[in-house]
């Protein structure tokens, strides 16, 4: 098994020569490079996505860029730092891309390669080094075609690669004591602690962990309540499982809050960062999610939301052993991930402004749409009073046409109503031209316009309904607006005809009256006449008032 890597080992002396040349000066300014907690002021990070933590920052910033470039080339990946910043450990591949193995490199012990797979497995990732390099913790996973479940491995200088097991089929590792006599992380369905003494131990009382103490004594963790609020836990081997807060978060906007999520805990488990997931209000109670934004918690002020940082998709990874340093990223407007690293007062200073802006930005877009709405409201209006002085004028036509029209005339107009897009008045005038005038020629044509235009007409109402809804229930049909037009026609009818009966006996008792020469029923004949004309035009009055109760 070890041939090929011996064989490999020639080709990797001159690499391992350089990665010692090149980051010689590395271990030697990151040993005298203050810790990590002493970084003052905001700065952006150019060294790329692979930089996941402020140790692993500490040491590629101690770094030549153009070296590190050529280590990355080497197909050698940096994937972890000690604490005090002086060992790096990783992975790499061969030429095949199949074979994989893990170094670790110490300006004290140079580079070595201390594990090798064969293509039966995937490097998922190496999670912790310790300072002196003596001791690596990874994990590695099966690939698809030949499918084992994830192994937890730990290597020591002294004993070599040992495989701890697996606690679940699918894992992370989220903390390992400073000794590597403990590490902790989270499974599917569970999280776990493994002990050098006992093996893996399930622990209670957590969904998420986010740290392990130096001492392996403290774990910090969250866990969610019924109702989905994520409550800080911390976990002793004496006390057990202890609520110390709640992750509960208002953001500094009108957006709700969806989702938050912690990703790292200071050493003494007071402080947390992650991100927060938030929503716009859309119509109907729709909830239209919203680039995350970075959140700090501290147990003394709770959760206090940084906002998006000036960019979008804000979070924070990490944080110092003692709180004061936090390392996040953002994308910038160009889409670029942008890393950086920050004490805390800058970068809450940063915050301030970015949120300052924002908020501006917010209330001149409000300002703007406010704006949009008074000119569409403004046109809506001017627009409204148009189309009301057109229907107010086309009403009058109308009543003048009924009181005092002709057949001809009231067909006309009707059919100029047609052309204006009032098929209502079209058809009411239709049925006041055939109930006033039946024997004319222009009331028989009148009837099959009447019955197109009432149609017309309940499809025009119905295209009229707000969208989504039908015309209101309690709105007469077009069949009950017909009926109610034929009621109207046969009280006029009725009516009609009683007036010209007391007009035809009115004349009737004039004429004897001339005959007679008697002046009395003479003037009594004309006095019956003009009633019975003004009761012709009662009649009319009353069918123009039945007509339009109709609609």
């Amino acid at each position: 098994m070890r041939t090929a890597a011996h064989q490999r080992r020639k080709h990797l002396q001159l690499a391992a020569t350089i990665v010692a040349c090149t980051i010689l000066c590395l271990a030697t300014t990151a040993s005298a490079q203050p810790p990590a907690a002493s970084v003052q002021g905001y700065t952006e990070i150019t060294t790329g996505p692979g930089i996941r933590s402020l140790n692993l920052y500490r040491w590629s910033q101690s770094a030549d860029a153009a070296g590190l470039n050529s280590v990355k080339n080497n197909r050698l990946v940096p994937e972890v730092a000690s604490a005090n910043g002086q060992v790096v450990a990783g992975s790499f591949a061969d030429k095949s891309g199949y074979n994989h193995s893990v170094f670790v490199w110490s300006k004290a012990g140079g580079f070595k390669d201390i594990a090798e797979f064969s293509f039966w497995y995937s490097l998922s990732n190496v999670s912790f080094v310790s300072d002196d390099g003596s001791l690596v913790v990874w994990k590695v996973s099966s690939n698809k075609s030949h499918p084992k479940p994830p192994q937890l491995l730990r290597w020591t200088k002294a004993r070599g690669v040992k495989e701890l097991g697996t606690p679940g089929d699918s894992f992370s590792i989220d903390g390992v004591s400073a000794d590597g006599s403990e590490i902790v992380g989270c499974a599917t369905d569970h999280c776990f602690r493994w002990i050098q003494q006992a093996g893996f131990q399930t622990l209670a009382g957590m969904d998420k962990i986010l740290g392990l103490s130096a001492d392996g004594k403290v774990i910090i963790g969250t866990k969610a309540d019924p109702s989905k609020a994520l409550h800080v836990v911390r976990w002793t081997e004496v006390g057990g499982a202890q609520d110390i807060g709640t992750l509960k978060a208002d953001v500094k906007t009108a957006d709700v809050v969806i989702a938050v999520a912690p990703k790292a805990v200071s050493a003494d488990g007071t402080t947390i960062v992650g991100s927060l997931s938030t929503a716009k209000k859309g119509d109907k109670g729709t909830l239209i999610p919203n680039a995350d934004r970075a959140f700090l918690w501290t147990q003394k002020s709770g959760i206090q939301d940084l906002g998006d940082l000036g960019g979008k998709g804000a979070v924070l990874q990490d944080v110092s052993a003692d709180g004061t340093v936090l390392m996040g990223n953002f994308s910038d407007a160009s889409g670029t991930n942008i890393h950086f690293v920050s004490s805390v007062p800058d970068l809450m200073a940063k915050s301030q402004v970015e949120l300052k802006r924002e908020q501006e930005q917010a209330k001149a877009q409000a300002a703007a749409q406010a704006q949009e709405h008074a000119k569409a409201a403004a046109a809506k209006a001017e627009e409204d009073a148009k189309n009301a002085a057109v229907e107010a004028d086309q009403q009058a036509r109308y009543d003048k046409m009924i009181k005092k029209g002709r057949p001809i005339q009231m067909y006309s107009l009707a059919g100029d109503f047609e052309d204006e897009g009032r098929p209502d008045l079209a058809a009411n005038l239709y049925q006041a031209l055939i109930d006033k005038f039946p024997d004319d020629p222009y009331a028989a044509k009148a009837v099959a316009k009447k019955d197109a235009a009432r149609a017309a007409a309940a499809q025009q109402q119905q295209a009229q309904a707000p969208a989504g809804q039908q015309v209101a229930a309690n709105a007469p049909s077009p069949q009950a607006i017909e009926a109610c037009h034929q009621q109207c026609s046969s009280t006029l009818n009725s009516c009609t005809s009683d007036a010209q009966n007391q007009h035809d006996a009115a004349v009737a008792k004039g004429l004897v009256g001339m005959i007679s020469r008697n002046a009395g029923m003479m003037g009594g004949g004309a006095s019956d006449t003009q009633s019975a004309d003004n009761a012709k035009s009662a009649c009319q009055d009353a069918y123009n008032s039945c007509s339009a109760g109709c609609q």
